[in-house]
Formats: structure tokens, sequence, C-alpha cells
């Protein structure tokens, strides 16, 4: 059956198809017209170095569009700060210059947030330090005429900042604002390399080579695909032939340079094919099959600058060599455990610090929401066995038997410093110990704690402020008398060098143990023997004589497990010795008198007799400057000085 419609349901469709056809016809050109509207967008990656500045060059923007950039930190500590500037803004000084106005700003009470606010806006057409996410920058400009623009990319004016950073550039574009921005496949931005200061680089370093270290190298900073290294060395002094090898991280020679002409320089240049990271230039004195030559020496290594081969490049740009991290280093001496004279060492607890910076460890204070991170126990070990993870390894070079560690740790800042401590018990060896002038001895005790890398990675600085010596050292034989530290170079692998550093203490003896234990009952010995010498009844002198002596034997007995054991004579033992002696001298002495008596010669003996009175104390006393002489002038005869002062000064 058919269907009818009513004229309004007829006049109703009609209306309805007509609106669907206009719909589907304009559909085309709103769709042309929104992509038309569709900003464009440009992402660029980099990185800036503390100081740095990275120009981009805006060509031929347009009046009327609207411009949006967006900078995130990608590593290290970096906190960005966008500008955009005409041309003409830009000045030479230009950081310092804006870091100035904001101390003069901040001088006057204005907030330091505030201060760096104004700066910006006064200095250029727009600025930004921290509008976007956490620490990300963010910009949004109405371009006021035709014409070319620079966006300037730094490190935040407060603070020495530095890192990878990414940067999201559009025009019309508002999702650039929010860092949300897709690349369109448009340009946008162009890197201006020569105004940015990294399109070239120079560094020079003037060392030399010795017999004890016949070369040395330096490891390259990472190298951009398609640059060029180039590399020069010339002697400055002695008979050196310096050789110029650039090798790569596996120890593979890439190039050789002046391995046959015997010239008193040598150059190379390499272009690299792809990312270069750990290779090292080596300088070494000629010839390995003949005598090596040594001398001082110049070497100029450069990224993409010829001149450097004349040797008459400037020092330019970018550091080209990786530096030695300086490693501040300080030792706290806790406790002394106990000292063993016989095996020549010394037991203590000590508090190891060591202070760096590491630009590699940096990190973004928003990336944990913290200031540092702390390292200890499991995650300590987690941390030094990443093999990215490179950290002043050491070794105490005087330990004897197992360190044992209470706790360690590091502690990171976000700007790179790094803290290491460690408290540890540990016997160590004490091989300068002299016991010749026994007791009035001063000993020597030492920390020796060496590096594993050479002195290319790092090397110790000791500033004393960073050591301290312990008020309560439990330690009551022996009392400190002066400290410090040194740092000194010394021999470690192969031919490299690596740096030690020492804590090192000057100690004597408590006297007042053995003026009461053994010179007083010794003296008292030597008085009572002469004291029987005004006997007329030999019988008598040599019943006390005798009795005098074994009682010298017992009292030497008692006493002899508190002298050192050691394989040659101290002042002590040579002046026991010599008492002993005479002792029994004296004994044997009155045992010839009483037979000379006995034998009717009386007269004899009593003239003989008449002697000992003042030979006995002669006897003492040039017996006393033999071993004075002997056992401690001229060497330690301030020290025994100085060790009877203190005691007489000391408090029993």
């Amino acid at each position: 059956m058919q269907e009818t419609y009513s004229p309004i349901q007829t006049i109703l469709r009609t209306f309805f198809f007509t609106v669907l056809l206009c719909l589907l016809i304009a559909a085309p050109a709103s769709l042309h017209a929104q992509e038309e509207e569709v900003g464009q967008v440009q992402v660029l990656t980099g990185r800036i170095e503390q100081g740095e500045i990275m120009y981009y060059v805006l060509p031929e923007l347009q009046q009327g569009d609207t411009f949006y950039a967006y900078i995130q930190h990608e590593s290290g500590n970096l906190d960005p700060t966008l500008l955009l500037a005409t041309p003409d803004m830009v000045t030479e000084n230009l950081l310092q210059e804006l870091r100035a106005e904001r101390e003069s700003l901040v001088a006057t009470g204005v907030d330091p947030i505030e201060a760096l606010a104004q700066v910006l806006l006064s200095y250029f057409l727009t600025g930004d330090d921290n509008g976007g996410i956490d620490s990300a920058a963010t910009i949004e400009f109405l371009i006021p005429e035709d014409g070319d623009y620079l966006l300037l990319a730094l490190g935040t004016p407060i603070n020495d900042t530095f890192g990878d950073y990414k940067l999201t550039v559009g025009i019309n574009e508002p999702l650039v604002a929010g860092g949300r921005g897709q690349p369109t496949g448009d340009e946008i931005a162009f890197l201006a390399r020569d105004a940015s200061g990294i399109a070239s680089a120079v560094q020079e370093v003037n060392d030399e080579l010795s017999v004890e270290q016949s070369e040395r190298y330096y490891t390259l900073n990472n190298v951009t695909e398609g640059d060029t290294i180039y590399a020069y060395v010339e002697a400055t002094s002695g008979d050196l032939i310096p050789q110029l090898k650039l090798e790569d991280y596996s120890g593979r020679t890439l190039r050789n340079a002046n391995t046959s002409e015997r010239q008193n320089s040598a150059t190379f240049e390499y272009s690299a094919l792809d990312v270069i990271d750990n290779y090292r230039i080596i300088v070494a004195g000629c010839c390995e099959n003949t005598e090596l030559t040594n001398g001082e020496y110049r070497l100029l290594v450069g990224i993409n600058e010829p001149a450097v081969l004349n040797g008459a490049a400037p020092s330019v740009g970018r550091e080209v060599l990786q530096g030695a991290h300086t490693v501040a280093i300080g030792a706290d001496l806790q406790q002394i455990t106990g000292v063993d004279q016989k095996a020549e060492n010394y037991g203590a607890v000590y508090v190891l610090e060591m202070r760096w910076n590491d630009p590699s460890q940096a990190f973004s204070p928003d990336e944990c929401r913290c200031q540092f991170k702390a390292f200890t126990g499991s995650g300590f070990s987690k941390l030094v066995s990443d093999e990215n993870f490179r950290w002043p390894e050491f070794t105490i070079f005087n330990q004897q038997d197992r360190r044992w560690t209470q706790n360690q740790g590091i502690v990171i800042q976000s700007n790179g410093d790094m803290i290491y401590f460690e408290r540890f018990t540990a016997t160590l060896q004490a091989p300068d110990f002299d016991f010749t002038a026994f007791p009035f001895d001063t000993q020597e005790f030492f920390l020796r704690v060496d590096l594993l890398f050479p002195e290319n990675f790092f090397i110790f600085e000791g500033p004393v402020e960073l050591s301290q010596m312990g008020d309560q050292l439990g330690e009551e034989e022996w009392q400190v008398m002066r400290w410090g530290t040194s740092v000194d170079s010394v021999e470690g692998l192969g031919t490299n060098f690596s740096s030690r550093f020492s804590f090192g203490f000057e100690s004597r003896r408590h006297l007042n143990f053995y003026i009461m234990r053994i010179f007083l009952p010794t003296i008292l010995i030597i008085i009572v023997a002469y004291f029987t010498f005004f006997l007329q009844n030999y019988s008598k002198r040599i019943d006390v004589t005798s009795a005098n002596l074994l009682v010298f034997v017992a009292f030497n007995f008692t006493i002899s497990d508190d002298l050192p054991r050691l394989g040659y004579l101290t002042f002590l033992d040579a002046m026991l010795a010599g008492v002993f002696v005479i002792t029994a001298l004296v004994v044997a002495f009155n045992v010839y008198l009483r037979r000379l008596e006995l034998a009717g010669k009386e007269d004899r003996a009593k003239k003989i007799d008449s002697f000992t009175l003042w030979v006995y104390p002669a006897a003492y006393l040039i017996g006393g400057a033999i071993l004075t002489i002997n056992f401690l002038l001229p060497e330690y005869w301030n020290s025994i000085i100085n060790s009877i002062t203190w005691a007489v000064t000391t408090p029993l």
C-alpha cells in the first residue's frame, strides 16, 4: 500500500534534506580551514653547560603570529630560562649583566624572584624562568612586526645550573605553552653554533714526562658525530721527542703520530663518524726500544678548529678534555685501640670523608622533590657497582688484616656535589717505629689512603679543616703532640701516578709510669749499693750487695713484660744492663776485698776500698754519658727535653 504525506510533512522532509546537503557541501571547506589554522611546531634538544647561552635564530616571523616556546630539563640540575629578543638587544656579557642588575634590585629590598622577573622583562621582549611545570620555562608572545628574532635558552641567572634540555617552539599553536605540542616537521628555530660558542673549542695543557712517568693520557669529552678532532703537541724543554696517539674506549689505536720522524712536535686529525665517548689522547716520550726521552710539553686539542695543527689556536669554548676531579679528603681519628710495639702497628677507629663534584650525577630537585639523595647499605652497594658511576675508589696503603666498616655511604647534592663518608676500625702498619730512645722516643703514626684511579681522573687535596683529632683517644700510654695532613703523588698501576693522602700524628709516651716504675726503683738500688761502701765489715757488704743484686734481678723480671721485645737495644735496655753489670761487679769487688782481708792483707784492702766512694758514682756518670751519646744524641736530644718538660708540667 502506498504511503501518503501531508503537505506539512513534505515541507519538513524537504527542509531536512536541504540542510543536510548544505552541511555535506560545507564540510570539506570547514575541514580545510581547520587544517590551515593548525600551527607549526618544532622540537629541539641540546645541552647547556654552566655559564652558556644557546642562541636560536627565528627568521622571518610574521606580524600578528603568536610565538610559543617551552623548555624543560632532561638531565643534570638544569633550571632553564627562556628569553625572546631582537638581535640588537643581545650584549656580549649578557649573563653577567643580568646577574648584576638582579643583585642591585635585591639590594634595594626587592624580592629576589620579583627582581629576576623585572630584569627579564626590562631587558627583553619577554622572558620566563619557572612559568612551566616545576622548573620548566614557557613564553607566549604576539609578534609586533615582521622580522628576525632571537630565542635565548640558558640556565637560571640565579644559580649555575647545567644539563640536557628539550625545547619545543611553535607558531600559532597554544599547546606548546603547556609543553604538549607535537612536531609538525616545520623548521622554526635554528641554533647559532658560533654565537653559542659550541661550533669550535680549543684547550691547552702544559705538562711533562719523566723517567718515572713516560706517558700521560687525557680523556676527551663527548664529541658529536661529524665533528673533527685536531691535536698538536710540541716539546718545550729537555730532550723530549713527543709521540701522539688517539685511542678509543677499547684501547684500539685510531691515530698515531711521530712514531718514526723523531720530531719535536706531532699532530693528527680525526673526523668522528659517530658520537665519541671515552676516547683518549696519549702523549708519550720516544722511544720504547731505546732510551726514553723526557721533558716538558705543550698540548693543544681542538674541535672543528684546523688552526690547532699549527700550534697557534688560542684556548676558546667548552672544555675539550675531561679534567681530573679534585677530591677534598679528611680523616677524623676517634680512637686508638692499641699500639703493638713488637709488630710495629697500631689499631685505630677513623672516620674518612671525601668531597668532590661530578656533573654527571647532578639531578633536578623536581625529580625527587628533594635537595639531595643519600645512599647507604644496599643502596650504596648498588650505586658503586653501576658501570656508569665513577667515584674515587681507594685502598688504605698501610692497612693490615681486614678493615671493619661500621657504616659508609654517599650523599649526592642536586648540583653534583658528592660526599662520601666511612667509619671503620683497622690495624695500620707503622714501619717507621724506632725505639732506640725508648722510653724517651717520639713515634709517628700514619693513615695512608691511595686512590686506585690515576691522577687523570681523580686527585686528592687534603685541607686541614676537613680533618681532626679526637679529644678522648682511649690510649693512656701515648700523648699526641701534633698532627697534620699531606698529599703526595705516588706510582700507581703501570706508568701512571695516583694521589696519596696521609694523615699523620706524632706522639710521645707518658713518662710518669717509667719514672715511678723503673727509674725511681733503679735509682734506689744504685743508692743502696753505694751506701754499702760505708760499711767496714766486708762480709756484711757481701750480704747486702748480694741481696741488692737479687732484688734487681727480680725487679728486672717484673718489668720485662712492659718492655718492647725488639731485635736491637734501646736506651732503657742498655741502662738496665749497665746497672746489672755494675751491681754484679760491686758484689764481686766486695768478695775480692773480703779475700784480701782473710789473707792478712787488710791494709791493702782498705787502700783499694778508699777509691770506691768516688769510682762508683763516676762509673755511673761515665756509663750515662756513653748511653746518652750512643742512644740519645743528637737525634733524640730535643725529644728527650720535650718529654721531660711535658712530664714536669703535666700533673700526675
